[in-house]
Parts: C-alpha cells; structure tokens; sequence
C-alpha cells in the first residue's frame, strides 16, 4: 500500500511540473516577459538586502540569465520527480534514471516544438540543452541523495 501511495505522489508531482513547463511555455512572449521581469525584479530586491552594492549593469541580460535559471530549475525538478516515480516501477536504478533523463529530454523538446506554435516564442535547440542540463544536475542530486541516505542508514545499524 505505502508504495502504491509513494507512486501516486510521485507521478502527480511529474504530472503537476509539467503541466507549470506547459503553462509557462504557452504563454505569449509579451506575457513571458513581464513575468520574467517581475521575478527578476523580486530577486533583485532581495539581493540587494545582502549585496547593497549590486548593480546590474543590463537589465535585459539579467531578466535572461532568470528565464535561463528557471529552465534548469523545473527541469532538476521533473528529473528528481522521474527519477523517484520511475524508481518505484523500474530496476535497476541506472535503467529508472535513463527513462527519467529520457522523458525529460523529450519532454523539453516537445516544448520548444510547443512553443513554434506561441504568438512570439521560438523554438530554441540551445533551451533543449539547459533543460537537459538542468535534468542531468537533477538526477545528480538525486543519486548523491540517495548515497547519503544509504550511508547514514549504515551507520545507524
């Protein structure tokens, strides 16, 4: 029961990041702007609480270098989620992360096929290889966390 549970949860957080990718993706380029200009904004806000000196010297690198930034974020975030969702299904674990980094890549190039369609986005090969990048760190991270978890489950037999 626990793992039917476990697999649930994990396949709705698959589910729910990619529909946020799809949404964020469907958005026309005047909309993804502002929003990104508000992010960058919120950011730059808080830095400043903690650098007073920060300045950026282009606003418009900056808003870019946060649309990049999320491209890696959400695709760490469904590579952890796929990793574990396929993990509950798949052995061995290497086979679970080859489907998850898979899935991943397909689903960022199925996104920028998406975003042809989007009244001023294009399709960019250069953000298939952020996302992928940023799935390849998440399935890292979820590799190193397990080893963690395995050693600390170690010493406390």
């Amino acid at each position: 029961m626990k793992k039917k549970i476990r697999r649930l949860i994990l396949w709705t957080l698959v589910v729910l990041v990619s529909a946020a990718i799809f949404c964020f993706s469907a958005q026309p380029a005047s909309e993804s702007a502002a929003l990104s200009g508000e992010v960058t904004g919120g950011l730059y806000s808080v830095l400043q609480r903690f650098f007073p000196d920060l300045r950026f010297s282009d606003w418009e690198t900056a808003v870019a270098v946060v649309r990049k930034l999320a491209h890696l974020f959400l695709y760490f975030s469904l590579a952890v989620f796929s990793f574990f969702a396929f993990d509950t299904d798949v052995s061995p674990r290497g086979r679970a992360a080859l489907f998850a980094f898979l899935f991943c890549v397909l689903f960022a190039a199925s996104d920028e096929v998406h975003q042809a369609f989007v009244p001023g986005r294009a399709m960019l090969v250069t953000d298939v290889f952020i996302d992928s990048a940023g799935a390849l760190f998440g399935l890292l991270f979820s590799f190193l966390c397990l080893r963690l978890l395995s050693r600390r489950a170690r010493r406390t037999r």
